[in-house]
């Protein structure tokens, strides 16, 4: 009997992936029509330049967009992303409502609709609609980790628990459910349970980078500095694009006091991430420490 169940769900979820997977097809091929200029997206325009960090330009873009192509902007989703990410609330809000009433069997404008309430801080709200994705949508991973995280905001740990849970069953492939589950614990300051979860996350998923990042921080938490950082150069190779893993790691040269490591770490991270503050403040703290204090000076000087 177990078995004819897991079959049919699976065969539900296909049967709705498929289903879902024409739908969009159908509105990507529709909106391509109310767009009329196609090759000129301003919308998408927007969104590269926002991905960049270029905030003044997307906001040209969008107004541009909102002038030139009104049609348009009502009914695309790549708008009411734009109009999230520029923070545009009330429009966004217009936006979403208007495509959940327009396209009820597409989740993304319900999962949109949720994440607005998420970066309006309206906790109460985000898990309300979260919740309504969830039920909608259950064969779909996003709310399910999205519910718990309201819940934990809400001081609702032992339920953001407990769906957590039931997240790791459901979608055990989905890394995101079980960096949910370990990041749980470990804000409950639960460390030897948080490098439990952490440990089996990276097991599991080894090239995502939250797994050795999550135990380092449990190993630091638990007095253990020598093993958290051992823990992240182990992975560094591994992910030598990843800010998070080169920043502790120059954090615990500091800790040491090997300050030539740190002054040579610090300046890594502000050559390829010259937007994290902490490679300045770090730099400065390395080169002081070394007597080198015309240098730190500059860096002073060149900070964002």
């Amino acid at each position: 009997m177990w078995l004819t169940r897991l079959l049919d769900d699976y065969l539900a979820r296909r049967e709705a992936r498929l289903a879902l997977r024409e739908f969009r097809r159908l509105a990507a091929a529709e909106e391509a029509v109310v767009l009329k200029e196609p090759k000129y997206n301003p919308v998408l325009l927007g969104r590269e330049r926002l991905a960049i960090g270029d905030e003044e330009e997307a906001l040209r873009h969008w107004e541009e967009a909102v002038a030139r192509f009104p049609d348009y902007v009502a009914r695309s989703f790549e708008a009411l992303c734009l109009a999230i990410d520029l923070r545009l609330f009330d429009e966004a809000e217009r936006l979403a409502a208007a495509g959940r009433k327009r396209r009820p069997p597409d989740p993304l404008w319900f999962e949109a609709s949720a994440e607005l309430a998420d970066r309006r801080g309206d906790v109460e709200t985000a898990l309300t609609r979260w919740s309504e994705v969830r039920k909608r949508f259950p064969a779909l991973w996003l709310a399910w980790v999205k519910v718990p995280n309201c819940l934990r905001s809400l001081d609702r740990p032992d339920e953001a628990e407990a769906m957590l849970t039931q997240a790791i069953k459901r979608f055990p492939d989905r890394p995101e459910a079980w960096i949910a589950h370990a990041s749980l614990i470990e804000s409950r300051g639960v460390w030897s349970d948080a490098l439990e979860r952490w440990n089996r996350v990276e097991e599991l998923f080894p090239r995502h980078a939250d797994g050795p990042l999550g135990a380092a921080r449990a190993l630091d938490a638990l007095g253990r500095p020598g093993e958290a950082e051992s823990r992240l150069k182990a992975v560094r190779h591994q992910h030598p694009s990843h800010p998070d893993i080169i920043i502790p790691l120059a954090r615990h040269a500091a800790r040491r006091g090997d300050w030539e490591a740190a002054a040579l770490a610090w300046q890594n991270v502000r050559e390829r991430w010259p937007h994290r503050p902490e490679g300045y403040h770090g730099g400065r703290e390395a080169l002081a420490a070394l007597g080198r204090h015309d240098e730190a000076d500059q860096i002073r000087a060149a900070s964002p």
